[in-house]
């Protein structure tokens, strides 16, 4: 295991898709996770934080605890606790977290915001505080945005698209932080079936194409899975929902030369939009 969390961040570090603030592709929610991390066109509600766009739609207010530890490495994790609640016509979402182990590491706080544009169409903004902190050099401070669009092309098929980091503020960032750009598509077959489509680019150059299904298998029951390219990855996960105040969701990605990462998270609803 000594051996094995050095390789890991050499690996992580040149991989261009590593992240949207630090040298790890995190702030990804568990149900992301269970289906090749899509999401940002999703239907399902859980998946509104990946685009800030999709925060407009969401119907009750609610706080969710997160939890993904990085291919079963002791003391590499990432973890966060956010809110989001709707009103009329708009909806806001905050969270704190954390990422990465003792030797590297990102706090982090973001606050979004998503407003609609008519019946059909949404947008939104994210801003990112992000303190890193590296064994190899000063602790530093950063800022990152994100911007966010969703619409409905039928009844059943929404778009969505994600800039992440488009305004280059900070160059020293950069050499991690590249501007990631993400376009899906999600059809909805029926109540119970969703399938996502998703491309993923790197300055405008395509790096992984992601693919998620979900299927609802009883009312309070769902199945999720999913696949990437770059790096290969495919994942698989339930979302139970206990009562009408609480979802728990359990997922697992398998990467071909890494290995397991489980991911687990809970979601308290506080309230439904009036």
């Amino acid at each position: 295991m000594a051996l094995r969390l050095p390789f890991l961040f050499v690996l992580l570090w040149n991989c261009p898709l590593t992240a949207q603030y630090s040298i790890f592709y995190s702030f990804v929610t568990s149900e992301a996770r269970g289906t090749g991390k899509t999401g940002i066109c999703s239907f399902l509600s859980e998946s509104s934080v990946l685009n800030p766009a999709g925060i407009a739609k969401i119907k009750q207010a609610s706080i969710a605890l997160e939890s993904h530890n990085y291919y079963l490495v002791k003391g590499l994790y990432s973890s966060f606790l956010s809110y989001q609640k709707p009103f009329k016509n708009s909806g806001i979402f905050g969270c704190i977290g954390s990422d990465g182990s003792a030797e590297f590491n990102d706090f982090f706080t973001a606050f979004a915001y998503s407003r609609a544009l008519s019946q059909k169409s949404h947008i939104g903004m994210t801003v990112n505080y992000i303190h890193s902190k590296r064994s190899f050099s000063e602790e530093t401070n950063h800022l990152a945005f994100s911007l966010g669009f969703q619409s409905n092309l039928l009844t059943n098929v929404q778009v969505g698209l994600v800039f992440q980091n488009p305004i280059q503020l900070d160059q020293e960032f950069q050499h991690f932080n590249n501007s990631i750009y993400k376009i899906g598509l999600c059809y909805q077959l029926s109540n119970f079936t969703e399938i996502n489509i998703e491309c993923h680019l790197n300055n405008f150059k395509t790096e992984s194409v992601h693919i998620g299904f979900r299927y609802a298998i009883y009312k309070q029951l769902e199945a999720l899975s999913g696949f990437q390219t770059n790096p290969v990855e495919y994942g698989f996960g339930l979302i139970a929902t206990i009562n009408k105040k609480c979802k728990i969701t359990s997922s697992f990605e398998n990467h071909l030369l890494l290995g397991w990462s489980p991911s687990f998270a809970i979601k308290w609803i506080l309230e439904s939009k009036s």
